[in-house]
């Protein structure tokens, strides 16, 4: 018994290693960063204002008339509350907002994306990511910020907004941040209405008199 032990092991590392032969590229995930999560609409204003302040860094743009292109319809809740916030940053500031893209010298614009990811494969299995994460968790604990899941991360909006000129894109700005996976609707166009349920509806009522 004791001479089929060396066998045994022998035998258990060869299978390990035929198995850990892959012709496919190894997994290396990115290193640790930031992201924001939009859990209000003064989230939403934050981001309006760090889209003005990037404005107003261009001094060649500052105090020129600027034209806020309307929502197509139908919009988002989210894109319906972007709009009217980033206009009211415009007509506060040294920007001339006219009504009349023909008499202005810049057009505003932007668009907004919901991301949905499945599985994202976190953490588990690697030990030094658990541990890294559970001394962040432990440090952070009063302040909000956490490590993240795979339930509370599953979602990001991704927000572009483009500056033209002539027809002409000279800056443009992007924006990510986590959105809570309970307020997906809040970025989803609204569902149009079934009028063929309506109408089985109706024809029930009819048929039950």
């Amino acid at each position: 018994m004791k001479n089929r032990i060396p066998l045994f092991c022998t035998t258990i590392l060869l299978l390990a290693s035929t198995a850990c032969k892959t012709h496919v590229p190894m997994v290396q995930h990115e290193s640790a960063n930031y992201q924001r999560k939009a859990e209000a609409v003064e989230h939403w204003n934050r981001m309006v204002s760090e889209i003005a302040d990037g404005l107003a860094a261009r001094p060649d743009m500052l105090g020129k008339s600027i034209y806020l292109v309307p929502l197509p319809a139908p919009a988002t809740q989210f894109e319906a509350a972007y709009w009217k916030l980033l206009k009211v940053r415009l007509v506060n500031s040294s920007w001339k907002v006219v009504e009349n893209p023909q008499a202005a010298e810049f057009v505003l614009s932007f668009e907004s994306q919901l991301v949905s990811h499945g599985n994202r494969g976190f953490y588990w299995g690697n030990a030094t990511t658990i541990w890294s994460t559970i001394g962040f968790d432990v440090t952070h604990l009063f302040t909000g910020d956490y490590t993240g899941d795979d339930w509370g991360t599953r979602q990001d909006l991704l927000v572009t907004t483009f500056v033209r000129q002539g027809g002409n894109p000279v800056t443009a700005a992007s924006q990510i941040v986590y959105v809570p996976t309970g307020d997906a609707h809040l970025y989803c166009m609204p569902a149009a209405p079934n009028v063929f349920a309506d109408w089985d509806h109706a024809l029930a009522r009819d048929w039950s008199h």
